[in-house]
């Protein structure tokens, strides 16, 4: 299990660069899940609208959403934040990549982590 990252959302501002998160070795047919969360660091409500996976290797990360963003549409505060789960279960040897989309009402529209994780 890792501590997982922090992904810090301004809905005042365009957001930099997307962020990365390395799931590192994992055994084949097993799994790694770390927390990821999300931040509303603006001055504005936040609508966060969901979160998906997309890339070649998508299908071997998955994610569960917690309870504090379990809604379809949860509106964050500033200063509030809610957490979803990132899980990794490769299914062969070698290095895995995906991207996850977070939505949200920001100038964006939503922010990306790349993740990536390596079967061994």
């Amino acid at each position: 299990v890792y501590s997982g990252t922090t992904l810090q959302i301004n809905g005042d501002t365009p957001a930099p660069s997307p962020i990365s998160f390395d799931f590192g070795p994992t055994a084949v047919a097993s799994g790694l899940h770390a927390t990821l969360t999300i931040t509303n660091t603006s001055s504005i409500d936040l609508e966060f609208n969901g979160v998906y996976s997309s890339g070649v290797d998508s299908a071997e990360f998955s994610i569960s959403v917690t309870q504090t963003c379990a809604a379809a549409s949860t509106e964050l505060a500033p200063g509030q934040s809610c957490s979803v789960t990132m899980n990794f279960g490769p299914q062969g040897q070698g290095t895995r990549s995906a991207t996850l989309h977070v939505l949200d009402n920001s100038p964006t529209g939503g922010e990306t982590v790349n993740v990536t994780g390596t079967g061994t």
